[in-house]
């Protein structure tokens, strides 16, 4: 059966059996309307009933404006559970909540999404009329989640768990403007003040300008200096996703500086985004001044870089368009077109979070480091930490023919056992290339000071990656080179 007959039958199904209720069986054909239900095993009456519990969210709100539900409906089966949720209309809603529930192992089978639709209520919440096209209304967005668990579920902390999931958006959104409205005034405070001992400031006046709109903000926070030089919070001073204490939000703070002759500091935040996405986010770090030039205190942003900050080419990105002409300049091989244009290759090929955190001398080293590897069969690893020494950054390359789907659990296990931390992300990038690229993103909380070299790390990881035949090869090569040597 067609995704389309069986939305027909369901309607028609529940024209008979709900015809007292006339709201209910338009709200059928807007709820249907934009469904392609993938899900052919429930039968007519389950669709039917899922419709209708979905119903009796949407004819009446509380006073809030918010209602959602997650359940297991009688008339599915046991591992079967239904998520319903009416409320004002914003961005995130839908992202943000099958996230939650992914990350909490659920996994969706049918979405339903209803947005913009303008709904007219009395002043208790009772639905008097919707439609797309109703002016007279307020725009709602209607969301119902279909999923299946084999493990236990507690539906109890799982609706707490939407409860804050929801209140971030809103948070988010609501503030939204603030944020940016923040953005403005540092750009404004820049062009005022006097700083001419930062040389690169024009160009940050262009990257804040950029960041204001390829940035999705989730939350804010200021500090001040006190009166021995170490960053407090300003009371009060949060927006969104920060307005909730740390031990809630996950979003602990970070009294440590931005360096001393540094406007801004890009990094990660200690906390995963409960809105948009479910990664890491992105922080923000800005130095603020008075009126006289003098250095004040911080602002700081959480969150999320859009899809087109990574899909953007660098060289047309204020701030990484000066890092990426620093390291082919300092390079030394500008008068090599084929160089050149590897170089370039490299940089743009990088994770866009390398080029927008690493300072420019790191990223020089690292760029080189690549560059030199000369497609070599070869082991080598590339580490750096953010200033927050919060994070670190492992570029792992090994032989294409080594790489397997064990080395690579071996690899991030080790990486793991060695800085004693927890990894964000591990991703293997494999292309023409002789050489397989692993970037791993570890949490951790001491810094790189306590652990080994990088050339340690790279015998390690060549000791867990080799065969035993890769290992008498290289055996019989070193007798023979040795003999040689003998001659």
């Amino acid at each position: 059966m067609s995704s389309k007959l069986l939305i027909k039958k369901v309607i028609a199904k529940a024209q008979k059996k709900y015809l007292s209720e006339e709201l209910f069986i338009d709200f059928i054909s807007i709820f249907f309307q934009k469904a392609m239900i993938d899900d052919q095993d429930t039968k007519v009456d389950v669709w039917v009933e899922i419709a209708y519990f979905h119903w009796l969210k949407f004819k009446k709100l509380p006073n809030d404006g918010l209602n959602f539900e997650f359940t297991n409906l009688p008339l599915t089966t046991r591992n079967i559970y239904h998520f319903s949720l009416v409320m004002p209309d914003m961005p995130f809603i839908v992202d943000s909540i099958r996230n939650m529930f992914v990350r909490e192992q659920m996994q969706v089978i049918d979405i339903i999404n209803i947005g913009m639709l303008y709904v007219e209520r009395d002043r208790h919440g009772n639905v008097k009329s919707f439609g797309y096209e109703n002016t007279k209304g307020s725009p709602e967005a209607l969301l119902y989640i279909k999923m299946s668990s084999h493990l236990k579920v507690d539906t109890e902390r799982l609706n707490e768990l939407l409860t804050y999931v929801i209140g971030d958006i809103q948070l988010a959104v609501s503030d939204w403007r603030d944020m940016q409205s923040c953005i403005s005034d540092i750009i404004d405070d820049y062009q005022k003040i006097n700083l001419n001992e930062y040389e690169n400031l024009d160009e940050i006046i262009e990257f804040l300008v950029w960041f204001k709109e390829y940035f999705t903000f989730i939350g804010y926070r200021a500090y001040e200096y006190n009166a021995v030089g170490n960053l407090n919070i300003i009371k009060n001073s949060e927006l969104g996703v920060l307005k909730h204490p740390s031990k809630r939000s996950g979003y602990h703070p970070s009294h440590v500086s931005i360096p001393s002759n540094d406007l801004l500091s890009i990094s990660k935040s200690s906390a995963i985004s409960t809105v948009h996405r479910s990664v890491q986010t992105d922080l923000l770090s800005i130095r603020v001044f008075d009126e006289s030039g003098n250095s004040i205190g911080e602002k700081r942003f959480v969150g999320l870089f859009t899809s087109d900050a990574f899909d953007s080419d660098p060289t047309r990105i204020p701030l990484l368009r000066q890092k990426v002409k620093y390291v082919i300049d300092r390079s030394d091989l500008c008068s090599s077109r084929f160089a050149e244009k590897k170089l370039l290759h490299i940089l743009k090929t990088l994770p866009r979070e390398e080029l927008f955190q690493a300072t420019k001398e790191e990223l020089f080293r690292l760029v080189l480091g690549i560059f030199y590897l000369h497609e070599k069969f070869t082991y080598r690893v590339f580490i750096r930490s953010d200033y927050h020494l919060r994070f670190i950054s492992c570029f792992v390359f090994i032989p294409r023919n080594s790489f397997n789907t064990q080395v690579f659990q071996r690899i991030n296990h080790l990486f793991e056992q060695e800085f004693k931390g927890e990894i964000v992300s591990s991703i293997p990038a494999i292309s023409e290339s002789s050489l397989v690229r692993i970037h791993i993103s570890l949490k951790t909380s001491e810094g790189l000071e306590s652990f080994r070299s990088e050339n340690e790390l790279t015998h390690m990881v060549q000791v867990i990656s080799e065969t035993w035949q890769d290992r008498f090869k290289r055996a019989v090569y070193q007798l023979k080179n040795d003999g040689d040597d003998l001659d």
